[in-house]
């Protein structure tokens, strides 16, 4: 059977806004960011393993894109959000 939660995990542990490419949100896209993304890979919103904040690209899917997305940014100081 599916697996539900409810508040959705992914909902809760993203609590600041932060650059889309930067989900550890340190303000450096670098390996670390990278990582984060590929612990996650191929899983759907809904699904267990998924992290909203390493869905850089919003499609509800992480992916190569994903990984793509944050290897384009990589070794920048990124803008502050906040």
């Amino acid at each position: 059977p599916a697996h539900l939660e409810t508040p959705n995990i992914s909902e809760v542990e993203q609590t600041q806004e932060c650059y889309i490419s930067d989900p550890i949100c340190d303000n450096d896209v670098n390996v670390l960011d990278v990582q984060f993304v590929l612990n996650s890979i191929d899983t759907l919103v809904g699904s267990c393993g998924f992290n909203a904040s390493v869905d850089v690209i919003r499609d509800g899917d992480i992916n190569v894109l994903d990984v793509q997305r944050v290897l384009n940014d990589i070794d920048r100081t990124v803008p502050n959000t906040n």
